[in-house]
């Protein structure tokens, strides 16, 4: 008997994992909609409003949203007989959007306090002190490691933006890890709670340094290499030190929780709080910290990538590789299928 599936077109691994990633992302705007008793295409309708400005045509929305054009008409239409918007002619058959009364108000109760929320987020990560950074570069996680003793996270910037590996992440209140691997279009970042990251700070209080190391638990960390008898106690911030050239000094870590001796041991035994809460960030800032290590590196790059043609013709094959992947069927239908 002939296999009914032997005419099924092959589904890569990255295509699948784009459709997954996508996916989760997505999925933060649907529980947005939910809870403010929209529906799926509605909300997106009035996202798009918010985001092209008032007056926008339905053809507009569509391209933002990739919803199917019938399930965008019918949306609006549902819109405007509830009294929240109003069509009017553009050219062709085109039809601009505009609000009611009604509709501005149903724009400001839901759309707006998301796009605050996402501004507020986005300006204390732009705020955040980086007196060393050269460039700074937002990003979003788009994914977390499913292992439950690994601390990681991914993130929708790579090679394409500039991102390197060892490269410093923070956030808007403090550090949150490095790079430590990447491709074209994603990285991924470990964090400073997994067991295998390891942070020279010092004591803002008394100067005293140490190295954290992760638990695999996104609210601990142990502090080591502390003496004894040095001066460390309770709520002291814990800052990085710059040693090593990976993170700039002077970056909020994390804040001792406890500090604990043993006769049989020559360090004290302290825990520490990581002041980032990774398991509720959204977004994070990337930046070029000019340390020795990364500086030397940088230009070392640079020399190979001017002096290296294969090097230059392979990622220019790579980048016109992902474009046309983009431009295909099967991956517009994946983001239509995930609204």
């Amino acid at each position: 008997m002939k296999d009914n599936f032997s005419t099924t077109p092959y589904m890569s691994s990255n295509l699948r994992e784009y459709n997954r990633i996508y996916k989760e992302v997505n999925d933060i705007y649907r529980d947005a909609a939910s809870k403010f008793g929209l529906s799926n295409s509605v909300f997106d309708i009035l996202y798009t409003i918010c985001e092209v400005g008032e007056g926008c045509l339905q053809k507009d929305v569509c391209d933002a949203t990739f919803i199917p054009k019938q399930t965008v008409n019918s949306a609006i239409r549902k819109l405007e007989q509830e009294g929240y918007l109003t069509l009017s002619n553009g050219k062709g058959h085109s039809k601009h959007i505009l609000l009611t009364e009604s509709g501005h108000t149903l724009l400001k109760e839901t759309i707006f306090p998301i796009v605050e929320a996402e501004n507020e987020a986005l300006r204390r990560l732009l705020n955040s002190p980086s007196a060393d950074a050269t460039k700074r570069l937002v990003a979003e996680v788009i994914d977390v490691d499913s292992n439950p003793y690994l601390r990681r996270v991914v993130i929708n910037r790579g090679s394409k933006s500039g991102v390197y590996e060892g490269m410093p992440v923070i956030s808007g209140t403090g550090l949150v890890g490095q790079v430590y691997s990447l491709n074209y279009g994603f990285s991924r970042v470990l964090l400073i709670s997994d067991p295998n990251c390891s942070v020279p700070v010092l004591c803002s209080r008394t100067n005293i340094r140490a190295i954290t190391t992760g638990t695999g638990v996104h609210d601990e960390l142990t502090v080591n290499n502390v003496p004894r008898s040095a001066d460390i106690k309770v709520g002291d911030l814990l800052v990085t030190s710059g040693l090593g050239g990976v993170y700039p000094s002077g970056y909020p870590v994390a804040t001792v929780t406890s500090v604990g001796f043993s006769d049989a041991q020559p360090f004290a035994n302290i825990k520490a709080k990581p002041i980032v809460d990774t398991d509720t960030m959204r977004y994070v800032l990337l930046y070029w910290y000019q340390g020795i290590d990364s500086e030397n590196n940088e230009n070392n790059i640079i020399s190979k990538q001017r002096s290296d043609s294969k090097h230059i013709l392979r990622q220019e094959k790579i980048k016109n590789l992902i474009e046309s992947l983009s431009r295909t069927p099967e991956l517009q239908n994946s983001k239509i299928h995930n609204k």
